[in-house]
C-alpha cells in the first residue's frame, strides 16, 4: 500500500486589519494622529541625533493614517512539508534611484 503525503498546513502570521476597521481608524484616529506624528518627526529633525528617528517616524505615517503596512508582502515557503505563509519586508529601491526619481518626478 502506498503511503500518502502528510497534510499541508498553512500558517499566516500577523494579518492586517480589514477595510472596515481601517476606515473607522482613519475617521476617528488616523487623520489627527498622522499630524501629531509629523510634528514629532519635525521636532526630532531639530537635532542631528534625532534625524534617523525622524525618518523612521515619517516612513510609518501612511500606516499611522490607515493601519495598512506598505512594506509587507506575502511570502510562502515549504518547510518540511508544511507551507508557511508569512509577511516579509519589500525590498527598497537603491537611494540613488529614489533620488533621481525625486529630482525628475518629485
Amino acid at each position: 500500500m502506498k503511503e500518502s503525503a502528510p497534510p499541508t498546513t498553512v500558517i499566516a502570521e500577523r494579518p492586517e486589519p480589514n477595510l472596515v476597521i481601517r476606515v473607522l481608524w482613519f475617521l476617528f484616529v488616523g487623520w489627527w494622529l498622522s499630524g501629531l506624528a509629523t510634528l514629532v518627526a519635525i521636532l526630532f529633525q531639530l537635532t542631528i541625533i534625532g534625524i534617523p528617528l525622524a525618518v523612521w517616524v515619517v516612513n510609518r505615517i501612511p500606516q499611522t493614517v490607515t493601519l495598512k503596512s506598505s512594506h509587507r508582502l506575502y511570502v510562502s515557503e515549504n518547510v518540511h512539508g508544511v507551507t508557511v505563509v508569512r509577511y516579509a519586508d519589500r525590498q527598497q529601491r537603491p537611494w540613488w534611484v529614489r533620488t533621481i526619481y525625486y529630482l525628475l518626478v518629485g
